[in-house]
């Protein structure tokens, strides 16, 4: 990985540079890969930048080499490849435990000292609050913005073909580049702003499944907690400022605290926390708000806190009922099924009925067109069954694996790869 300059020298350029740069890392770490930084430049950097090769620095040890001279850099890159040759010749793999490092490093760096802070008032921003800078030259196509967002909500381009989650990524971020071409005219026209909320609350969807869950300002986290902030400023007219986003939040805090090592517990509890207060006063569908808190209750079970479990299988139970009650479509009560039905196959003696409902749950789910606009689901119902066979010795698991791993490849729904999620949960 190589840096230079950003492509100004302002500090609102680095910060969208060396985010994606500290995106390219956490992705390296996940996979478990060495990573060398050649950081060749003839001025100093901004801030953003240089807490990026801090973190560097300290996940990856002595692998950032400064140069400011071009002898310099040639020696770093002989030192590269030495090291490289050496790490070859000895069969030596990085540690698989980076991920979890880099996940607690940035979410101590990032998020309020105190929890009860964190919960009412959280400090990360999606590319830290940047809403762009206004550019006369440039002509805003509402259209094209629209077009763009409706590709990703639908799951599909014009020509009718399924995009990925990466692609829908890429879709997004041209849309958010126009819409940050406006600046804060942007914000203060409704129609415009109406389309920064879609593209945010969109952003947390792909970004969740594609995996770039930790306290990074192009999060899932980051997005959400963007979309509450410019719904609370009143700018977004038609929607309810907060409540359908709690759950949203609560969700992209339970996955990054199953990355997570240090800061696991704490942030489980704020899960659960968040959820509880949202539940409160609320008289209709409480259904998707008890999957969450069920499913970080499971966790918080499983890492030592076995009081949680009993009233983890009551929320998933709760939400099943509700489910159930409403008549909700096919693919929302699939995945209730797959969700208790996954409690109970980690907990009950006999888990032929557990089976019988994970596989109903995913019949349920296929069946639906909401699989095909956003796969994730079906992927994770996927995932939660491969390892409920294992855990009881099913030969299943093997074949459920290999489907898994197929929709992982199709939809680039990196978050639920067998290959790098073992946990138990969402």
């Amino acid at each position: 990985m190589a840096l230079g300059q950003a492509p100004n020298g302002s500090e609102k350029a680095h910060l969208s540079y060396s985010t994606f740069l500290e995106a390219e890392l956490f992705a390296a770490a996940l996979a478990n890969k060495f990573c060398f930084v050649i950081d060749f430049r003839t001025r100093e950097t901004a801030r953003q930048l240089d807490e990026f090769l801090v973190l560097f620095q300290r996940l990856f040890g002595n692998s950032v080499h400064r140069c400011r001279s071009y002898k310099e850099l040639k020696n770093a890159w002989a030192d590269i490849l030495f090291s490289v040759r050496e790490l070859c010749l000895n069969s030596s793999h990085p540690s698989r435990a980076r991920a979890a490092r880099f996940v607690d490093m940035c979410a101590i760096r990032r998020q309020r000292d105190r929890m009860s802070m964190e919960a009412s008032n959280p400090k990360l921003r999606f590319l830290g609050g940047w809403r762009g800078a206004y550019h006369e030259t440039f002509s805003f196509n509402h259209a094209f913005v629209a077009a763009c967002l409706r590709e990703v909500r639908l799951g599909k381009s014009d020509n009718g073909n399924p995009i990925s989650y990466l692609e829908r990524l890429s879709r997004l971020w041209v849309a958010i580049r126009d819409l940050g071409a406006l600046g804060e005219c942007g914000l203060s026209e409704p129609s415009t702003a109406a389309l920064w909320d879609q593209a945010l609350g969109l952003w947390a969807i792909s970004g969740s499944w594609y995996g770039l869950h930790y306290h990074s300002e192009i999060s899932p986290l980051a997005a959400v907690q963007s979309q509450i902030h410019l719904r609370r400023s009143g700018r977004v007219s038609g929607v309810d400022p907060e409540r359908p986003l709690l759950g949203a939040r609560a969700s992209a805090l339970h996955s990054i605290a199953q990355r997570a090592k240090k800061t696991k517990v704490g942030l489980f509890r704020l899960v659960v926390r968040l959820v509880s207060s949202q539940l409160e006063g609320v008289t209709g569908d409480r259904s998707g708000s008890l999957l969450i808190r069920g499913n970080a209750r499971l966790q918080l079970a499983r890492v030592g806190h076995p009081l949680q479990l009993l009233k983890a299988r009551q929320d998933l139970a709760e939400a099943l009922a509700i489910r159930e009650s409403l008549a909700t479509n096919r693919h929302a009560l699939g995945e209730a099924k797959v969700d208790y039905g996954f409690a109970l196959a980690l907990t009950s003696i006999f888990p032929s009925t557990a089976f019988g409902l994970i596989k109903e749950g995913i019949n349920d789910m296929r069946a639906s067109p909401e699989s095909v606009s956003n796969p994730g689901f079906l992927v994770r119902a996927l995932r939660k069954s491969a390892f409920a066979f294992k855990i009881r010795g099913d030969r299943r698991s093997r074949e459920t694996n290999a489907e898994l791993e197929s929709l992982v490849a199709s939809t680039h729904s990196n978050d639920q790869s067998p290959l790098k999620r073992l946990e138990i949960g969402r």
